[in-house]
């Protein structure tokens, strides 16, 4: 770009587009960049969903690399960390989201903007986004994701019209006008420190891809601000899964008593109690997790 005086100025593409992204008060900014692609090395996908936290982080440690000039360490395409660093800024300045495409890819803007999964790197500046109280209109995407469970005997069934009444205590992981994951609180007036959290069911298509961590942390929330300080969970399954995220074993004693005499051993469940500290114990869990 050139001043009114004839003064040339170097000016980024990708901060040019920042900057007008966050002036314009943009809901979504899309960058087409290079071939590089931010990798989860344990899953070995491309990173999906990249809260703005982790993206800060990441750029961090990207900048204090250059700064040492350790040309021996191999990074990301140049291109694609310059379209990071303002895709970051940007969320941080307003935009809701902002997505990087490989621009290579033949008909990658389309299958970002009409496609639900998207094929690029999505940094968002909520974690918890899509997350929200569930409505009556919900309810057939609800009953899609228990329906199966139910069937299998991984939860019990539950009438329709009973899920309806309690709607309240019900959130769901919605994109696009679709349900993807939903979980329930309940609460004691015996044990008032204790919340139970049942059922937390996520679409199969979505479950590795941290909607069931988001809707978790999301729940303990919840759970904190209603008073309590321990989440109750009774499963059949997943017992690995729940124990990662923090939870411990119980037993039947340690239940509230109207959910102890209600409690059947039939099914197998076991009891896993998990300690609710603070919010700001669950931001680091975040961090860890998503």
């Amino acid at each position: 770009g050139f001043s009114p005086s004839g003064e040339l100025f170097f000016c980024p593409a990708e901060q040019v587009a920042e900057r007008a992204a966050i002036a314009l008060g943009a809901e979504k900014l899309i960058f087409l960049a290079s071939a590089g692609a931010l990798v989860d090395a344990r899953r070995k996908r491309i990173v999906e969903n990249l809260p703005v936290q982790i993206a800060e982080q990441f750029v961090r440690r990207l900048d204090a690399r250059d700064a040492q000039k350790n040309a021996a360490s191999a990074g990301p395409d140049e291109s694609f960390v310059s379209a990071l660093r303002s895709a970051t800024a940007a969320v941080r300045g307003g935009v809701r989201r902002a997505h990087l495409l490989n621009r290579f890819v033949d008909g990658a803007l389309v299958m970002e903007v009409f496609h639900r999964d998207g094929v690029g790197t999505m940094v968002c500046g909520d974690v918890y986004e899509g997350i929200r109280p569930a409505r009556a209109a919900d309810m057939p995407g609800i009953a899609a994701l228990l329906e199966p469970l139910e069937k299998a005997g991984v939860v019990l069934f539950r009438e329709r019209s009973a899920i309806e009444a309690d709607l309240a205590n019900w959130v769901i992981v919605e994109r696009d006008g679709a349900v993807l994951g939903c979980a329930a609180l309940k609460r004691y007036a015996e044990a008032p420190d204790i919340v139970e959290l049942g059922p937390l069911a996520v679409s199969p298509k979505y479950r590795s891809s941290g909607k069931g961590n988001a809707l978790l942390s999301y729940m303990e929330r919840v759970a904190l601000a209603a008073g309590a300080r321990r989440m109750m969970i009774l499963s059949t399954v997943s017992f690995e899964w729940f124990l990662e995220r923090g939870f411990r074993e119980g037993t039947r004693n340690d239940m509230p008593p109207s959910r102890a005499a209600a409690y059947s051993t039939g099914r197998g469940s076991k009891i896993f109690f998990k300690q609710l500290n603070s919010p700001r114990a669950i931001d680091s869990e975040d961090v860890l997790r998503l």
